[in-house]
């Protein structure tokens, strides 16, 4: 009966161990599936930033072609030239920022990896350890099997022998 309670503790233990780490691993999973969402993300908005001075670069050079053709005053093309550097300022401050995103989403992303060779490598000594647990066990059930066998037939003898006696 000890046995019975011996091995169910040690197969409950074993699904628990096992279902925890499979959900540790799903998770870090998924953490790594967000952060390569991210970074996609991120680099998106890259390009589109990127586009965004690209395209006012060539506005600038636009308006400076328009305003030698249209002979305008030299107060309109500072003011025009003030805002578009302004612009060029503000979008090349979000690059910077999305790229210092980039580089911790890239980190994280590497983190959550470790993390997870390391739990699959957790995983594996606990999957083989259990392993042995159950060879442990069989072994422990065929010797309680015999010394069960051999008592019983022990028992059985000394009965046969006394039931002898008395008839």
């Amino acid at each position: 009966m000890i046995a019975l309670y011996l091995i169910s503790g040690l197969v409950l233990g074993f699904f628990i161990t096992y279902f925890l780490n499979l959900s540790q691993k799903r998770k870090k999973d998924n953490q790594l599936h967000e952060l390569e969402k991210n970074i996609q993300k991120k680099e998106l908005e890259l390009k589109f930033a990127t586009t965004e001075l690209q395209k006012n670069n060539t506005k600038i050079k636009e308006l400076e072609n328009k305003t030698a053709e249209s002979g305008k005053t030299i107060l309109e093309i500072a003011e025009e030239k003030g805002r578009t550097e302004a612009l060029l300022k503000a979008l090349q401050k979000n690059i910077d920022e999305l790229d210092k995103s980039l580089s911790k989403i890239i980190t994280e992303k590497e983190k959550i990896q470790i993390s997870l060779i390391q739990a699959s490598s957790e995983n594996s000594f606990l999957n083989e350890k259990l392993e042995n647990q159950k060879k442990e066990i069989l072994e422990l059930q065929q010797k309680f099997k015999e010394t069960f066998e051999n008592l019983a037939n022990r028992i059985f003898e000394e009965k046969s022998e006394k039931f002898i006696k008395q008839n």
